[in-house]
């Protein structure tokens, strides 16, 4: 099964039900136009369903003697799974290196993930056709205050934008690199749904 990585904040988003699209650029030499072939090249499908990637800890001990490990993730949930014994290398060195001591994402296998995702559209345009609707879909939440009127943000105590747009822009020049917004590459976007835990 196939795993999907998002920011932090937007990771919580998708668990609170306000994420409910993600947009990833297109790869170079997608063709454009046929849509049965440009489908092809989707990495998520219509219909799958795929396992949400995030940080995680492993214990330091070995909760019984087949291998099983404790771990926890951020919100302090904690979980007895499996481990690969050439895996657990890398997760602590993960772990050690790390600010927060949580090993990254990257690092999470299926096998001990807590939330999936079913695919349920998939379609292409390019980045800067999202419309302030869809801006919402993407994680951006509407504020208001009596002393800054109406205001968007991604990420609670953030900055603070004018447009839905604006605070889109802005996330996704820190997920993807300075310029990226301004670019306007061709974008998937796969609309989701939480599923139950499998």
């Amino acid at each position: 099964m196939k795993g999907i990585i998002f920011t932090e904040e937007m990771f919580n988003a998708v668990i609170e039900g306000r994420k409910t699209q993600t947009r990833r650029i297109m790869q170079d030499g997608v063709p454009i136009g046929n849509w049965e072939e440009t489908v092809k090249y989707a990495r998520y499908k219509v219909g799958e369903v795929v396992y949400l990637k995030e940080k995680f800890r492993i214990g330091d001990f070995r909760l019984s003697s087949n291998g099983h490990y404790g771990i926890s993730y951020k919100d302090g949930t904690k979980k007895e799974t499996y481990f690969f014994y050439n895996e657990i290398d890398k997760i602590k060195k993960s772990q050690k290196s790390s600010m927060d001591g949580f090993a990254s994402s990257y690092l999470m296998r299926e096998y001990f993930c807590r939330y999936y995702i079913e695919i349920t559209d998939v379609r292409v345009e390019r980045l800067q056709d999202i419309s302030d609707e869809d801006c919402l879909k993407e994680g951006i939440f509407k504020r208001e205050k009596w002393s800054l009127g109406t205001y968007y943000q991604y990420k609670w105590n953030g900055e603070v934008f004018q447009t839905a747009q604006e605070a889109y822009a802005a996330l996704i020049n820190k997920t993807y690199g300075k310029g990226t917004w301004e670019s306007n590459p061709y974008v998937w976007v796969y609309e989701f749904e939480l599923v139950n835990n499998r």
